[in-house]
């Protein structure tokens, strides 16, 4: 389990604990540990708020089935808040940072995915 905190954190609105970050390592003792690569990080969270401005372009379910809201926010750039157990966005709604974007089920798995290399 990682033990890192990150202070006043944007996505959860306050000290959020790191619970699981991003593994890319195959030789690393945590990809092993936690079942191979991880796109993301875990943070403990309650509310999750937008870190920045862009468009609602999706909210449908993850793979615990639960909540999973991408935004867009500009040509080569989205994220991902995964793990919601209920949205306060719908696709098509623009969305300005710190906006809530939902409430997470413990823990919120946040990713940023981008079509550039």
């Amino acid at each position: 389990m990682c033990k890192k905190v990150i202070k006043n954190c944007e996505i959860t609105g306050s000290d959020a604990k790191v619970l699981l970050e991003y593994i890319d390592d195959k030789t690393s003792k945590a990809y092993k540990q936690n079942g191979g690569y991880h796109t993301g990080i875990d943070l403990e969270a309650n509310e999750v708020y937008s870190m920045c401005y862009g468009v609602v372009i999706a909210v449908g379910s993850d793979t615990s089935n639960l909540y999973a809201v991408t935004i867009q926010y500009n040509a080569n750039m989205c994220v991902r808040y995964l793990h919601l157990k209920s949205v306060d966005v719908k696709p098509g709604k623009a969305i300005k940072f710190g906006d809530v974007v939902g409430v997470a089920d413990k823990f919120v798995h946040f990713e940023y995915v981008t079509t550039t290399k």
